[in-house]
């Protein structure tokens, strides 16, 4: 097995969207596996939905306690309430990511890299494809995919040529051995807990590639995508960083 993806969710429509870019991923050898981790709620696929798409063993299924911060709200719920999501995305997902990769070490299910997606989110059908391609050209210890919004906006942006705020997404798998060896490998209680990951790592020393490749929608999928990946990939730059 070469890649564990980590997913926390909230049960939202949108997981069966982000399972479905896994299962269209153009890899006849099924060299992956995913955890969905469903934090402080309910696992609710349907039974028969999760035999369908399981019958190679390729999901894995938790369901925890609210591992995130809860956030209290004041007064003013109606407005508030709007943001809860927002800071549980920003704040909290991280917490689950580490149950993730500690519940992989602790219970022995070993890969080669972990990577990471959000329950809204897709992933190119190339995406093992090209992780082997930058495997067998580069030499890292942490790859990050670009990523593209549903406004089809990119990041990190074309030109970056250093590891900064706002411009590093959850689009990256990392060896897992540095998750093993590293015990501060892991996501912060930080808006920027994206960022902070990756600069811990390049802190540490380790090889990290920005791939020219855009392997991972924010919302949205590659075949809406596909069209403006086709003009862009010809002017990004790979970036070895360390």
């Amino acid at each position: 097995m070469k890649v564990i993806f980590i997913i926390p969710s909230l049960g939202r429509q949108s997981l069966i969207t982000t399972i479905q870019s896994l299962i269209n991923l153009n890899n006849n050898n099924q060299d992956w596996k995913a955890l969905i981790i469903f934090d402080g709620i309910k696992n609710n696929l349907e039974n028969e939905y999760i035999q369908t798409i399981n019958k190679y063993q390729q999901f894995l299924f938790l369901e925890i306690e609210k591992s995130g911060i809860e956030i209290q709200l004041n007064q003013q719920q109606q407005k508030q309430q709007q943001q809860k999501q927002q800071q549980y995305e920003n704040n909290c997902a991280g917490y689950v990511r580490n149950y993730g990769i500690n519940y992989l070490i602790s219970h022995q299910i070993q890969s080669e890299y972990i990577a990471f997606l959000d329950d809204d989110d897709t992933i190119h059908p190339d995406y093992l494809h090209y992780l082997s391609k930058e495997e067998t050209n580069y030499n890292f210890d942490v790859i990050i995919f670009r990523m593209m919004y549903k406004n089809f906006n990119i990041i990190p942006h074309l030109l970056t040529r250093k590891i900064e705020k706002k411009n590093i997404g959850i689009s990256f798998a990392l060896k897992y051995e540095l998750c093993v060896n590293h015990q501060n490998v892991r996501f912060s209680n930080h808006s920027f807990e994206d960022f902070i990951f990756i600069f811990t790592l390049q802190n540490l020393k380790k090889k990290i590639l920005i791939s020219k490749y855009i392997a991972y929608f924010v919302q949205t999928n590659y075949n809406q995508c596909i069209n403006y990946i086709k003009t862009y990939i010809k002017n990004i730059p790979h970036v070895k960083i360390n």
